[in-house]
């Protein structure tokens, strides 16, 4: 039985969740460019229960694509995920995160 508590100090077992699992809660950023580059969104991912080997995780999104795996950062708060996330993306077409 896994004591461990999440960020709302429940304990991981108070939630019903198969082994392994992760539930995370999801913030989404638009970042807009400009009309030649568009909107880009970054999500940001916070480890709620489950195995977590990362407190927050910030990943470029167009919807419909999936974001190479250089461009997922990880930090120990959601606002360092997102800087880094911003770092990486800043000067990069879309189509290069994709």
């Amino acid at each position: 039985m896994n004591s461990k508590k999440d960020w709302k100090g429940m304990f991981m077992t108070d939630y019903n969740l198969d082994e392994g699992a992760v539930l995370s809660e999801v913030k989404r950023y638009a970042l807009y460019q400009g009309k030649e580059r568009g909107q880009l969104f970054i999500d940001v991912y916070r480890t709620i229960a489950g195995p977590e080997k990362e407190k927050y995780l910030a990943m470029p999104n167009l919807i419909f694509a999936v974001t190479k795996r250089e461009f997922i950062t990880a930090g120990e708060t959601e606002d360092e995920a997102l800087r880094k996330c911003l770092d990486l993306v800043k000067g990069v077409p879309p189509e290069d995160i994709h």
